[in-house]
């Protein structure tokens, strides 16, 4: 066991899938058949350990119900997971990102983009612009913090000796995500997202070039449908795009093999 563990947890396998069994004791003689932990008032007289237990149930309640498309979001937060493990930077407990840090950063650029983010591909992008050039340590908030007079449990506040990435949880009691990031797992992360970046702003060019001249499009790996040009314009990261009629860029269909240089495996202990 490990006794100064945020959360209680079982971790196992069960027929070849990961299982992380949380656990939480509630203050109640008998449970609902319809138990809500949305309400604050299933915290009430709760320990500290179930608080958190939890918190890890409510704070993906209130990611999914921030972002504008459930379906784009959950297909760009498992992109994201594969980056993080491909690039090794997905490891909470040695400073890097967990699962929620990732949902909640990527929930962020979904809910204030919305227009911009219509795909998962394309806020992917956005994910990789906006963390790269993130003025840590700014906080992340997905919602805003609130008090419960009532229950008066401690909250997130910004300590700037020890808060390097500051990613606020969405659901009362809000926690700083990353506390253990240090400067220099900050230093790396951010130049991989910047990486990232430009890998992933090299995919969605190739890809709007077919736009302009589709019959490149049997080479470079990248299709899409036949488009009247219209004009030309300042798109993502300063990337220029075609308007078109139908249709639009979003919908251009990029092969997995342009994505190769986004996913690539580092070697990371020889880079760091």
């Amino acid at each position: 066991p490990v006794s100064d563990a945020r959360v209680p947890v079982l971790k196992f396998e069960f027929r070849t899938v990961a299982i992380d069994l949380i656990f939480a004791r509630l203050a109640v003689e008998e449970l609902p058949a319809r138990l809500s932990l949305t309400s604050n008032e299933c915290l009430r007289n709760t320990d500290k350990k179930s608080t958190m237990s939890l918190n890890g149930c409510r704070v993906t309640d209130a990611i999914l119900a921030s972002v504008p498309n459930v379906a784009v979001f959950r297909g760009a937060l498992r992109a994201m997971k594969l980056w993080a493990k491909r690039r090794g930077i997905s490891s909470n407990a040695l400073g890097y990102f967990g699962g929620v840090n990732v949902a909640i950063i990527t929930a962020f650029v979904a809910k204030n983009f919305p227009v911009k983010c219509k795909t998962s591909a394309a806020l992917l992008l956005k994910v990789f612009q906006i963390m790269a050039v993130w003025k840590w340590p700014e906080p992340i908030t997905l919602i805003e913090q609130t008090e419960d007079d009532q229950l008066r449990m401690p909250t997130f506040r910004f300590d700037m000796r020890k808060d390097k990435m500051p990613i606020i949880t969405p659901a009362y009691p809000a926690y700083n995500s990353t506390d253990k990031v240090t400067e220099q797992t900050l230093k790396i992360m951010t130049r991989e997202f910047a990486i990232a970046y430009q890998a992933t702003r090299s995919v969605f060019a190739q890809g709007i070039q077919i736009l302009r001249n589709p019959s490149a499009s049997t080479d470079s790996g990248v299709s899409a449908p036949p488009a009247k040009r219209q004009a030309e314009g300042e798109g993502e990261g300063g990337v220029t795009l075609v308007k078109t009629e139908t249709p639009p860029a979003a919908e251009v269909t990029l092969s997995p093999d342009l994505w190769k240089s986004v996913f690539a495996p580092i070697d990371f202990f020889s880079r760091y």
